[in-house]
């Protein structure tokens, strides 16, 4: 196998695809910009996303599902998260295919949505939608749930694992009674990664501010924590946000 896998010294990108695809963890999808997850490297996923559950479920956060479709207006409502997105998003248009004879299946003209639907690249505007039910005085707080699922970002140029069209993730949306409980949700969530990378991962990382130009869009702040790859560039590796308030 070592035969097969280029230096890292002489490319280190490549490097990093050869160890991927020789260790059977993944490998590029018939769909452009997705990948298969291959068992080895789905089991390493389970393994992460077991240890940060059970460290999400000793602060007090349970876990719930939302749908992977948004509609189109729930972003326009949010200009700046609208503006964060736009470029990234697939959206669908009609719900129905039809069979044409000498075409094979069409989409039926017939079948348009009323409003195009934006296949999850975050979760924030439904879920934040959805606590408006649930969120009726101080006393419903402080509401803290964790959701693992995946999104879609439509990304150009695509790599294993680090950046591809569809991935796995896990977001957290919390709301509190006080922006001091909200800030301090935020360091806390900083801290969970930054112990998973270092404590569980082996991961050195740093922690702090994103800059105005880099934070989540519609973020008050958002905090993070960046390695360092061996190339020696930076990869942001978590992020926890403060948002302020929401009416």
């Amino acid at each position: 196998m070592a035969e097969k896998i280029t230096s890292r010294s002489s490319d280190y990108s490549q490097w990093y695809l050869d160890i991927v695809k020789g260790a059977g963890l993944a490998e590029n999808s018939d769909v452009r910009g997705c990948m298969v997850i291959k068992p080895h490297g789905y089991a390493l996923w389970e393994r992460m996303q077991r240890a940060l559950d059970r460290m999400f479920k000793d602060t007090g956060h349970v876990n719930a599902y939302f749908p992977i479709f948004i509609p189109k207006s729930f972003l326009a409502r949010e200009e700046q998260m609208a503006e964060g997105f736009a470029k990234e998003c697939a959206v669908i248009t009609h719900y129905r295919l039809k069979a044409v004879p000498g075409q094979g299946l069409v989409v039926d003209p017939e079948a348009k949505l009323e409003e195009e639907l934006i296949v999850r690249p975050t979760s924030e505007t439904i879920i934040w939608n959805t606590y408006r039910n649930w969120i009726h005085s101080y006393r419903d707080l402080p509401l803290l749930i964790n959701q693992w699922a995946n999104v879609v970002r439509w990304e150009m140029r695509t790599r294993l694992f680090l950046r591809t069209a569809e991935f796995l993730w896990q977001e957290g949306h919390t709301a509190h009674a006080t922006q001091e409980e909200a800030e301090a949700e935020a360091r806390q969530m900083l801290e969970v990664y930054r112990t998973f990378a270092e404590d569980w991962m082996a991961m050195p990382v740093l922690t702090g501010p994103k800059s105005e130009g880099q934070k989540f869009p519609g973020a008050v702040y958002t905090l993070c924590i960046e390695a360092m790859m061996q190339d020696r560039k930076a990869l942001q590796a978590g992020t926890s946000h403060f948002l302020a308030e929401s009416s």
